[in-house]
């Protein structure tokens, strides 16, 4: 009985030793499996970090676009509003600039001095001064009664100061021209026609240059007719008979 006890327990403990070694050492067709398995979870988790990756690249592309357009919108609203505040600064110089209008409203012959005389007003109808103004006049002979006389007009550095005009001034310049008693016959006659020209040059309150002139051609008793004289050319300026 004792013999067979001890065998027994030596045969459970080999058995039991025997397990052991065969959990402790996988086949190889176990360890294939595993291998299968691992290199399986690699190839996912390879594809998505690849995934993710494009996704990276999609949204950073996505915002380069948005960044592009964004500076695409603002410079074209910064060229917008450019625009309209040149467009308002141009706007508000042409409302409050100076206008300068000259009107011939006098013309007369004095029989006992035998001169001519014409008196002319000018104004200023805007809404600034004028500033560092000029002005020259001239007076000249011509036969018949012509629609256009040329006029050559000097360099406006030649020109006379003159006093600048407050907005709403009005200003009297007169100028008298002698006649001879047959100078005098010829007016009456219309042979010849007196030319009269007056050039008036300013800068306005934003320092922009202006140039007004009148010129007009007078003949007949007392200078009773006149037209103007479509033959006076302003570099920059304007030429006019009556207000501008």
């Amino acid at each position: 009985m004792k013999r067979r006890i001890v065998t027994g327990a030596f045969l459970v403990m080999v058995l039991i030793g025997g397990a052991a070694s065969a959990e402790m050492e996988p086949t190889e067709e176990a360890l294939t499996r595993e291998d299968l398995v691992a290199q399986q979870g690699m190839n996912r988790s390879t594809k998505a970090l690849v995934m993710l990756g494009w996704m990276q690249l999609a949204v950073a592309g996505l915002g380069t676009v948005a960044v592009v357009a964004s500076l695409g919108f603002s410079t074209r609203a910064l060229k917008l509003t450019r625009d309209a505040l040149d467009l308002q600064r141009t706007t508000a110089e042409q409302e409050l600039r100076a206008y300068i209008g000259a009107i011939v409203p006098e013309k007369s012959i004095n029989p006992d001095t035998n001169e001519a005389s014409i008196v002319l007003f000018i104004q200023n109808f805007g809404a600034t001064p004028t500033f560092n103004a000029r002005s020259w006049a001239t007076q000249s002979w011509v036969e018949g009664f012509p629609e256009s006389v040329e006029v050559a007009v000097p360099k406006y550095e030649t020109f006379e100061p003159e006093r600048g005009l407050a907005p709403g001034q009005k200003a009297r310049r007169g100028w008298h021209f002698p006649l001879s008693k047959e100078r005098r016959q010829q007016l009456a006659s219309k042979e010849v026609s007196a030319v009269f020209t007056w050039v008036y040059v300013y800068q306005d309150a934003f320092g922009s240059p202006s140039v007004h002139g009148l010129s007009i051609i007078m003949t007949g008793d007392g200078l009773a007719r006149n037209r103007q004289n479509k033959g006076l050319a302003i570099p920059g300026g304007s030429a006019s008979l009556g207000e501008v």
